[in-house]
């Protein structure tokens, strides 16, 4: 392991550990507990540079299915785009929708849970969720709101955002805020964006995601994250499979391959952005002289893929990654999931991969 990794490593580990103590401890029964979780929303205002405009539509229904379905909603951070953004205009642009769904679960106690990421890092403080979050979500003076940087469910799982060790995200996230707020997101108002997946260079991403494993693998824990917009399924779909699956799948004609297999193509395509050979070098490297479990690390994904989000369950010892479409919607248009008429075909939820938890907390 390289000086600079090994310092990132140290800085990672120490700053997961500062979180944890200042966690939520929900109850937790894997017989009987179903949670979904959602990460990197980036709720904007519905300007040019808002990524997650595309998919509102999808995560009404998404959150209006769990709801009915009994699941309890874990925000894993960054649900609001507070750097490119003012946050509490992101809050009332989509008050009439995603927010309405959302304070269904929170009406139910029990069923609401936030964490903060970096690009909502504001609730951290008492003051703001109390201001500027809670009157989106109650109109109880007395109901109590807390969002933490993380939440353990029984001995094993842990649950964070994952920015935690990050030098621009975490350590000099008041920078970074600022070059986001000032300088790019004045670009892509003027200029406009693509609605393209969140992408950065795959090696940084690769470097978070090892790092997220390393920490978990150490301590003998599952550890689910979000931070990276780069969803990841333990083994099934783990830091080295996805890659070395993409060459099977590019050898198949297009039409030859199942829904499931585009989705998993498509996305790990927009990830193979350069030095394919080096990235799987260094992955399989990494995994040798670290011994990493692979089954400790999760990562649900985003909300801002141009084709629709990404999320995890856990349903009564099953875990899961499912993928909501968007392609039949468009952001805006005026729909009610519980009305009777039926003006558009919801979006299918797909299941991507599912295990048995209770198999993969028995071998961490």
């Amino acid at each position: 392991m390289s000086k600079d990794l090994s310092v990132a490593r140290e800085i990672t580990f120490k700053r997961i550990e500062e979180d944890l103590r200042d966690s939520y401890n929900a109850d937790f029964d894997i017989n009987l507990s179903k949670l979904v979780f959602f990460s990197d929303l980036h709720k904007g205002t519905k300007k040019k540079n808002d990524s997650f405009m595309q998919n509102e539509v999808a995560c009404c229904y998404a959150f209006d299915h769990y709801f009915k379905e009994g699941f309890t909603l874990v925000q894993v951070g960054d649900s609001e785009e507070g750097w490119g953004f003012k946050i509490g205009k992101a809050l009332k642009k989509y008050d009439s929708t995603v927010l309405k769904f959302e304070r269904k679960f929170f009406s139910e106690p029990g069923r609401y849970i936030r964490l903060y990421g970096n690009h909502d890092i504001k609730w951290r403080k008492k003051v703001k969720v109390e201001n500027i979050l809670k009157p989106h979500l109650t109109n109880d003076i007395d109901s109590e709101l807390v969002v933490k940087p993380a939440l353990k469910l029984g001995e094993k799982i842990v649950v964070l955002h994952g920015q935690q060790g990050s030098l621009e995200s975490d350590i000099l996230w008041k920078v970074a805020k600022g070059i986001v707020r000032f300088v790019t997101s004045i670009f892509f108002r003027t200029f406009g964006r693509k609605k393209k997946r969140a992408a950065k260079n795959p090696m940084v991403r690769h470097e978070r995601d090892f790092l997220l494993n390393s920490w978990a693998t150490k301590n003998h824990k599952l550890l689910i994250a979000g931070h990276t917009h780069r969803f990841i399924f333990g083994k099934k779909h783990s830091l080295s499979s996805v890659y070395k699956s993409l060459i099977d799948l590019s050898k198949k004609r297009r039409d030859e391959l199942t829904d499931i297999e585009k989705i998993i193509l498509d996305h790990s395509l927009s990830d193979m952005q350069s030095d394919f050979d080096e990235l799987i070098s260094q992955i399989e490297k990494d995994l040798s002289d670290n011994k990493l479990n692979e089954n400790c690390y999760f990562n649900i994904g985003a909300g801002v893929y141009s084709d629709g989000i990404t999320c995890i369950e856990i349903d009564k010892g099953t875990i899961r990654l499912v993928f909501w479409p968007n392609n039949k919607f468009k952001s805006g248009m005026l729909f009610d999931v519980n009305s009777g008429v039926k003006i558009f075909d919801p979006p299918e939820r797909a299941v991507l991969f599912e295990d048995n938890l209770k198999v993969i907390l028995s071998e961490i």
